[in-house]
């Protein structure tokens, strides 16, 4: 954690996120203290504005985390609108389909946590990002 908030080097950063996000996939139940240690805006900041493998990462990451409950994470996300945007971004411009699909993977997991996410999702046009990746005919999606 101390490397990714503290490098200048962004290929150095970058092998740290992915590090944590590998250490998070073998220990889920770190998911809380990464996020606590990172910050709810930094962690939208990097999925808005971020390099392609730091946002895979950090998706990664919270993917995981939505499998396991903690609560106080739903109230964050719903109340971060960065993130909301960000995660929209992701799902309609982001050139990688890996991104496509990890943000699609989001979403879904949004909804099975909590239904409230489906209204959220309408306002921030989900179902207009669905359509055009259905006409992307990609396997992975």
């Amino acid at each position: 954690m101390n490397i990714y908030h503290t490098q200048t080097n962004e290929i150095f950063r970058t092998s740290a996120a992915v590090s944590i996000s590998h250490i998070c996939k073998l220990n889920s139940t770190l998911f809380p203290t990464i996020f606590e240690s990172l910050g709810a805006k930094n962690f939208s900041q990097a999925l808005a504005e971020g390099p392609a493998r730091i946002q895979q990462a950090f998706l990664t990451m919270l993917n995981i985390a939505l499998t396991q409950p903690y609560p106080k994470l739903d109230e964050t996300l719903q109340n971060d609108l960065t993130f909301q945007q960000a995660l929209c971004k992701l799902l309609q411009n982001s050139s990688s389909i890996v991104l496509r699909g990890k943000s699609l993977l989001t979403f879904l997991l949004l909804f099975k946590m909590n239904p409230k996410w489906f209204v959220i999702a309408i306002e921030m046009e989900f179902y207009k990002n669905i359509d055009k990746l259905l006409r992307d005919n990609f396997k992975y999606v």
